[in-house]
């Protein structure tokens, strides 16, 4: 999994997706994006690798959950939502 970092903000896929590609990616490079109200949204699509994880990317799923953790911890509904979609995910 992997936040926002920096600023404490409600990142949304779209918003990923331009910075990444500002980055030079070909796109957003998770799988999934978990906003702080719990609402999942998609990024990239599951059968596509990854670039999320320098060396695990084509055997892993890549989850965001917008916010930054530093200082802070996800929402009680991330973390909720979270653990549906990976069980979800291991079904």
């Amino acid at each position: 999994m992997s936040h926002t970092g920096g600023a404490d903000i409600d990142a949304y896929t779209e918003e990923i997706h331009s910075w990444h590609l500002d980055a030079g990616y070909s796109g957003i490079g998770y799988h999934f994006v978990i906003r702080k109200d719990g609402t999942i949204e998609r990024g990239r699509s599951i059968w596509a690798v990854g670039s999320h994880a320098y060396g695990a990317n084509s055997d892993s799923i890549g989850i965001h959950l917008s916010g930054c953790f530093t200082y802070n911890l996800p929402t009680e509904k991330q973390i909720e939502s979270c653990a549906i979609l990976i069980a979800d995910l291991c079904e």
